[in-house]
């Protein structure tokens, strides 16, 4: 038996899951909890950080310490990927002033959005962000707290993101990645040296209320006593700030040489870092997206793609066509065809989204290992359909 594991846990957005491994990377233990994400509004949902991203990321710690049966003083390092685009408002001692926001999914932040596209200038966001701000942003979702819920603003001592959240939780220090803090969804928060200024934060929040930036394999504290009582682990057990979910996702896959897609996330960091030229990062582009099209990962675009052609409301193909291949442009061209026929018949679209459709879809859902944005849009075709019918 080996005397040197690691363990790491992933916070995604309905379930905790945790792996257990040795210095040859055998697993040798796993485990999860389930939780929930709450809508409280048209393109607002929340997340409660206290309860379901600390309580599971205890509960999974201690399964994984009792079902391996291992000294946790052999645990070598302890990590966490997390939901990298969400925002947790914490007081200064990491007890969340509001729920969580959550990431992408989350468009509550219109209005924010659009006001600071006017403050900071169409020159800035282009060079900045070669495109409109979006649901993915933070910035807009600090300035919706602050105008919506300025209680809890004033009472916040940091405004981060989840694996912040439970590495703080861990260790009481806060440290967020370089690519999340600097690339992802936190910029331009933080200067180009990776510190955030009175500058880059103005009218979103103050310096010192977001958290220092550090590479994802840094030691950036050590679990504490209280946080060794809640998870099992020893005190004093190193840990890293871990990272975005989808990259952390990538690299389990066997993901990262240059030219797969996923890496062109890191590029972007090492880009601002000044760690690679914009010159080489085109390069990568270039071979990560020769075309037009969507994102080639199994992103929520490619994902509900497949899964409308398991339903069966798009034709064979639609999921995996190239955008540049003649097949798409006849493919929608039998769809129009198609849809009319369709017309002609009287066959409308809950003809087709069927108990039977649907549960296709779940099983070719958890074949592909599709986006876990599925598991909103699933259940919302099932409410549309009629259809009764739990994800659990």
């Amino acid at each position: 038996m080996s005397d040197a594991y690691f363990m790491g846990i992933d916070t995604g957005t309905s379930e905790t899951k945790g792996v257990l491994i040795d210095v040859d990377a055998n697993i040798i233990a796993t485990a999860a909890a389930g939780h929930e994400i709450k809508q409280v509004g048209p393109n607002a949902y929340d997340h409660d950080a206290e309860k379901d991203w600390w309580g599971d990321f205890c509960k999974v710690s201690n399964e994984l310490i009792s079902k391996s049966g291992v000294n946790p003083s052999d645990i070598k390092c302890v990590t966490s990927s997390a939901l990298g685009l969400c925002c947790v408002a914490v007081d200064e001692n990491c007890v969340p002033t509001r729920p969580a926001i959550s990431y992408g999914i989350d468009g509550r932040a219109e209005k924010q959005m659009r006001d600071l596209e006017a403050e900071w200038g169409p020159e800035f966001i282009d060079r900045v962000f070669g495109r409109p701000l979006c649901s993915s942003d933070v910035p807009p979702k600090i300035r919706w707290i602050q105008e919506n819920d300025p209680e809890a603003y004033e009472r916040t001592a940091k405004f981060i993101n989840s694996s912040t959240y439970i590495t703080a939780k861990l260790t009481g220090e806060y440290y967020i990645d370089d690519f999340l803090g600097m690339a992802g969804g936190f910029k331009p928060l933080y200067g180009e040296d990776g510190h955030p200024t009175e500058e880059t934060c103005k009218g979103i929040c103050r310096p010192d209320q977001l958290a220092t930036i550090a590479h994802e394999t840094d030691v950036i504290g050590h679990v504490t006593e209280q946080a060794a009582a809640e998870t099992g682990l020893a005190v004093g057990t190193p840990v890293t700030p871990g990272g975005d979910d989808s990259a952390c996702e990538a690299i389990s896959c066997g993901i990262g040489k240059q030219g797969d897609l996923i890496t062109l996330f890191e590029g972007v960091g090492r880009v601002r870092n000044g760690q690679m030229s914009e010159e080489e990062l085109t390069q990568w582009e270039e071979r990560a997206c020769p075309g037009c099209g969507s994102c080639a990962g199994m992103f929520t675009a490619n994902s509900m793609n497949c899964l409308a052609e398991t339903i069966g409301v798009a034709l064979p193909g639609n999921g995996t066509i190239p955008a540049v291949h003649a097949a798409r442009v006849r493919l929608a061209k039998q769809a129009g065809m198609r849809v009319m026929d369709l017309v002609k018949r009287n066959i409308r679209p809950r003809d087709i989204v069927t108990r039977g459709a649907v549960e296709n879809a779940i099983a070719v859902d958890m074949a592909l290992g599709c986006s876990t944005n599925t598991t909103l849009h699933l259940p919302a075709i099932f409410h549309e359909a009629g259809l009764d019918i739990d994800l659990s």
